[in-house]
């Protein structure tokens, strides 16, 4: 058992704004019902309502930076940080010198950013009577290895991966209001398509690849499929960027998409800049550059200013999605399109970093496995893990009729399972019960 300990009712600080709604703990876990630990939640720093040795203080940063970290250990706090060193004073200033105080720093939206590492041995260093264990949904890679040395060398910090953004996902649509799902993250009222949607949107079709925003897993899957002369035969594709000068003033010239012309033009070229360094033949990388100067490919959105919530109809008519994860290096890192083809009810095959099919496992998802061939998701490099699940999609579509129908009708349990693994929350179990084992663990 053990208490979790907030300064405010279900937070530590007042005002703060994060990037979503902050959620206490107890609430984005759903502790009260889907664990096998005992807790007690302690408002108002109210101490002596403490009942056990072992306090967990979580503090949710989400997407706000608490440092802006440059290479050398040099690295400059952020308001928001300062107001978490300021916070900490607080908590030990409350004297529980007879307990186990963790400090649960995590970001229950995105995964945990190796950029703040100077200032978290800081603090690690600073309150060397606390133990801090840092959380993110997975890790991106880290490009301050560096830095991370002067954390690594911290005795009383610990890193733990959970996927907190699943939570998130799962609190938004169903459990806030429980009779009525609302259209966050996809569109599930959206049903039937609109009389201006092309034809080619809605037919039969084996794959479904929707893409708004260029990553650099995301333009080099794009490179492989538009450079095939008969890549888009199988796939309901769409991909919402490009660097053709005329898309460009389109999205400036446009007063409801202006805000996003700067932002657009920095994730292509961001991305091909680190496809650069991938030690890509000439021949690809002419192949990249040429599809990333192609107008985009529309499906469901129209223009940059919709925010790409998939609607129900979309995955109508489709037999397997192919979902471009959010990140492409680093380990671990499951958001809402994987959660998609589950709601759905479509089985689905993912790629980016490494591991996202690990943690789906970990919680209990049917990662499909037994039916398709998922060991590219392994390799070390981000090029073999694309080209692996284009491998493994042009591999199915060549299936004779007869394999082809049996394959996507042999995974029907499989997509049952995992539309009840989320929807009933059981996954949550296995979340919480994996996490904080490790967090419990910490203490000792």
């Amino acid at each position: 058992m053990f208490d979790i300990l907030y300064k405010f009712e279900g937070t530590q600080f007042e005002n703060l704004v994060l990037s979503q709604p902050l959620l206490p703990l107890e609430t984005i876990c759903q502790l009260e019902n889907f664990c096998k630990h005992s807790f007690n939640v302690v408002n108002n720093f109210k101490i002596e309502k403490l009942q056990n040795k072992k306090i967990i203080v979580p503090i949710d940063y989400q997407s706000t930076p608490l440092a802006y970290e440059r290479r050398n250990c040099q690295s400059d706090t952020s308001d928001l940080g300062k107001q978490v060193e300021s916070f900490l004073h607080e908590v030990h200033n409350l004297n529980l010198i007879d307990k186990n105080i963790i400090i649960l720093l995590y970001t229950s939206t995105e995964p945990y950013f190796h950029d703040n590492h100077v200032f978290l041995s800081k603090l690690a260093n600073t309150f060397n009577n606390f133990k801090f264990v840092i959380s993110g949904s997975g890790e991106v890679e880290c490009l301050l290895p560096g830095n991370k040395t002067k954390l690594d060398e911290c005795q009383n910090v610990k890193l733990i991966n959970k996927l907190w953004y699943v939570d998130r996902v799962q609190y938004n649509t169903q459990l806030i209001y429980p009779d009525q799902w609302l259209d966050r993250h996809f569109k599930n009222s959206e049903k039937s398509p609109s009389n201006d949607i092309e034809e080619y949107a809605t037919v039969y079709n084996k794959f479904l690849l929707t893409m708004r925003n260029a990553r650099s897993h995301r333009v080099l899957m794009s490179m492989f499929i538009e450079s095939d002369p008969f890549g888009l035969e199988n796939v309901r594709y769409s991909r919402l960027w490009s660097l053709d000068p005329g898309y460009l003033n389109s999205i400036f010239f446009d007063e409801n998409t202006k805000s996003e012309h700067r932002y657009q033009v920095d994730l292509v070229t961001t991305a091909i800049k680190e496809l650069t360094k991938l030690k890509l033949s000439d021949h690809d990388l002419a192949k990249i550059i040429k599809v990333s100067l192609k107008m985009p490919h529309k499906l469901d959105m129209k223009t940059i200013a919709e925010v790409g919530h998939p609607p129900k109809w979309l995955y109508e008519n489709i037999d397997i999605a192919v979902i471009a994860g959010g990140e492409g290096t680093g380990y671990g890192y499951v958001d809402e399109k994987q959660l998609i083809p589950m709601y759905y009810k479509v089985p689905f095959i993912t790629f980016g970093c490494k591991g996202i099919y690990e943690e789906l496992s970990k919680l209990g998802f049917d990662t499909y496995e037994k039916y398709i061939d998922i060991s590219y998701n392994t390799k070390d490099k981000m090029y073999d893990r694309v080209k692996g699940c284009y491998d493994v999609m042009n591999s199915i579509k060549q299936l004779p009729h007869d394999e082809y129908t049996q394959l996507i009708e042999s995974m029907n349990d499989s997509v049952e399972h995992n539309y009840n693994q989320l929807v009933s929350s059981n996954f949550r179990n296995n979340s919480n019960n994996n996490f904080f084992d490790e967090v419990v663990n910490v203490c000792c």
